[in-house]
C-alpha cells in the first residue's frame, strides 16, 4: 500500500535511493547544550535553567563523553544516550537513542523530540562512536566546593 511504501522510505533516511546518503529522517540538533537538555527530557530528568552539565552536577550526576562505541554496543543499550555525529560537510550535529527498532533501525528523537526510526546505513558514515550520557559523579572525584 501507499501508507506501507511511504513509512518504509522513512526507515530509510527520507526519500527513496539510498539510505546512507539520504537527508536525514529527522531533525538534527546543532547545539550542544540542547542536545544534553533533550537526553535529559528523555531520560526523565529535570534540570535547571542554564548549562544542563552544570545543572546535572547539582544532581550529583556528570555528562560523560565517550568516543569509543560502535553500532553493536549502541543497539545494546538500554537507556537513552546522546549520539554525536559528524556531517560530511563537517558541521557536529546531535540525536538521542531511544532503543533499537528491528536489526536495521534504531529509535531516535531528534530537535522537537519526535522519536523516528533511523537507518543504521544512514548513521555509520556519519558517527565515530562518540556518544554521551548522564551517569553518577564519583566519589573519587573528590569533594565538591
Amino acid at each position: 500500500s501507499t501508507h506501507q511504501r511511504r513509512d518504509q522510505r522513512q526507515q530509510l533516511g527520507g526519500g527513496g535511493g539510498d539510505p546512507a546518503s539520504g537527508p536525514p529522517p529527522v531533525k538534527l540538533v546543532r547545539d550542544q547544550k540542547q542536545a544534553w537538555r533533550l537526553l535529559a527530557l528523555t531520560s526523565q530528568l529535570t534540570l535547571a535553567e542554564g548549562d544542563p552539565c552544570q545543572a546535572a552536577l547539582k544532581q550529583k550526576l556528570v555528562c560523560e563523553l565517550r568516543s569509543d562505541s560502535n553500532v553493536e554496543q549502541l543497539r545494546k543499550t538500554t537507556s537513552p544516550t546522546l549520539v554525536i555525529l559528524r556531517e560530511p560537510q563537517g558541521q557536529t550535529s546531535y540525536i538521542v537513542h531511544t532503543g533499537v527498532a528491528d536489526e536495521r533501525t534504531i529509535t531516535v528523537r531528534g530537535d522537537g523530540g519526535e522519536r523516528v526510526k533511523l537507518d543504521l546505513l544512514w548513521l555509520v558514515p556519519r558517527w565515530r562512536g562518540e556518544i554521551g550520557s548522564f551517569k553518577p559523579a564519583s566519589v573519587a572525584a573528590g569533594p565538591t566546593p
